[in-house]
């Protein structure tokens, strides 16, 4: 238990620092509108993974550990894509950020509410540590993919930020599958030992 707790409290930490360390980047690199927006951009994204949330990890792991289904991470992939799907048609209507940003901000906004309803397995099969990683290993490839953006065109934009976090999400949601897979075959197995026997 001390471990799990141990690896959360870790993870945070070096993710806030992490987090700290692309801000000021940004600063430096996208001068202060770029920092403006990226703030606006996180902030915005931060409300809308609430709403996605409403229906995310915690849910799942509550309702499966209540009642073993898969339908629960799909009705909350399903949701997931629907508030995207909202969110895209509210921010064309009513510009929260710059409308040629919004198209990032849904595709982000997709990517990360997957990605975490899938890994909620490893929650439901308590690997913590694992899902603790999982989760870090987003802002770790986003820092590396900013500086490898800097360093490749020797400037930076806001728009190359925003490609690095939907490359980092990309990379998180991919591997967020397995997790997904492997719940897959543990319940087809289940089901056939159940029509065997």
């Amino acid at each position: 238990m001390f471990n799990k707790i141990a690896s959360t409290f870790v993870t945070k930490v070096l993710t806030a620092i992490i987090n700290l360390v692309v801000a000021v980047l940004i600063s430096r690199w996208a001068g202060a509108e770029g920092k403006g927006i990226q703030g606006l951009f996180i902030a915005t994204l931060g409300m809308i993974l609430t709403l996605t949330g409403i229906f995310g990890p915690i849910s799942i792991t509550y309702l499966f550990n209540k009642k073993p289904s898969l339908n629960f991470v799909f009705i909350s992939n399903l949701w997931a894509i629907v508030i995207s799907l909202i969110i895209f048609l509210v921010l064309k209507a009513v510009p929260l950020i710059p409308i040629k940003y919004v198209p990032y901000l849904a595709v982000i906004t997709f990517l990360a509410s997957i990605a975490t309803n899938n890994l909620s397995v490893f929650l439901i099969k308590e690997r913590i540590t694992k899902y603790n990683l999982a989760l870090f290993s987003q802002p770790l490839f986003n820092v590396f993919f900013i500086v490898g953006f800097y360093l490749y065109k020797n400037s930076f934009s806001i728009e190359d930020y925003l490609y690095s976090m939907m490359i980092s999400y990309c990379v998180l949601f991919i591997y967020s599958l397995s997790g997904i897979r492997s719940l897959v075959k543990e319940k087809l197995s289940l089901n056939l030992a159940q029509l065997n026997s």
